[in-house]
């Protein structure tokens, strides 16, 4: 009997500290198990992770971005927004950021700020197919389809793999444009 208790008092012993060695302690160790977390599906998970990342150091631009994309998935657009705009105000080169920010605005139908925001990622970061190819969607539904093609051509240079997402894009827009 002293035995099993001993063995059981050190299978014990055992475990508590295989889990406090698991617990995160840095900003970076809560972000990368955030990232995790959101890439499970558990966003409730994650968000509580980018929050404890930030608090831990507020300075963290991508933990805001990707906190804004996990408060995007639950529906939260205005705190998604405050968040990429946190993320970008911290470092105002972050193309994603504006990406995703300029994602929502073009789906709340703000087309002069999603075109805005598509302008600097795109200045950021020359090759990226995505935020020109929804660029291209901006200008179209401003009437500037000569642009629009444009950047529809250069998206899918840069990635092929655009061309499908530009093609169900354009056949539900013009499927909304029929409906109207």
């Amino acid at each position: 009997m002293h035995r099993l208790l001993i063995a059981s008092f050190l299978i014990s012993v055992l475990f508590v500290s295989a889990s406090a060695e698991q617990q995160p302690r840095s900003a970076k160790a809560f972000f990368t198990r955030a990232a995790e977390r959101y890439n499970h599906n558990d966003v409730d998970g994650a968000i509580a992770d980018y929050n404890k990342a930030i608090e831990l150091n507020s300075q963290m631009a991508e933990a805001y971005n990707n906190r804004g994309s996990a408060w995007l998935l639950k529906g939260n657009t205005e705190q998604a927004v405050a968040d990429f705009s946190t993320a970008i105000s911290l470092d105002p080169d972050f193309s994603e950021a504006f990406y995703n920010r300029g994602c929502i605005h073009q789906s709340a139908g703000d087309l002069k700020a999603a075109l805005k925001d598509f302008n600097r990622a795109i200045n950021e970061y020359p090759n990226y197919a995505s935020a020109i190819a929804q660029r291209g969607m901006v200008l179209r539904a401003l009437g500037k389809d000569r642009e629009a093609e444009k950047d529809f051509a250069r998206a899918i240079r840069i990635d092929e793999t655009m061309r499908a997402a530009i093609d169900k894009q354009t056949t539900q827009t013009a499927k909304h444009t029929e409906a109207k």
